[in-house]
């Protein structure tokens, strides 16, 4: 774990194996909501840095899928949420082709609570 710029630390990826299914899970939460992150969170939960990802993509989706039903009450709501959201899984899903961790808006205490990263 290398300390990262919110001054704790962050997790790494153990090879290209890593990056491809934290690619996959962010990616995919852009398909199939929150169901590719829970997935491979479940099924990879002994690699930090690819359960971080996933724990922080389906967490994500489930908030802004929360945001925009409650928004529905005005027109332009869940565009916005439904662009807003789509913008942030592109930026996370590139961070984790990267390698590098993306700090989740919202839900990151959670993700790396739940991927047991301090």
């Amino acid at each position: 774990m290398l300390p990262d710029s919110f001054g704790s630390s962050s997790p790494t990826p153990r090879g290209s194996e890593s990056t491809a299914l934290a690619a996959v899970a962010v990616f995919g939460a852009i398909l199939a909501s929150f169901l590719p992150g829970l997935i491979i969170a479940l099924v990879k939960k002994d690699d930090p840095f690819v359960a971080y990802h996933a724990w922080g993509s389906c967490f994500f989706s489930l908030i802004t899928t929360v945001i925009a039903i409650v928004s529905i009450i005005t027109i332009i709501g869940p565009l916005v949420v439904g662009l807003a959201t789509l913008v942030i899984l592109i930026l996370a899903g590139v961070k984790a082709v990267q390698g590098q961790t993306y700090k989740w808006p919202i839900v990151d205490g959670w993700a790396r609570k739940a991927a047991g990263i301090s």
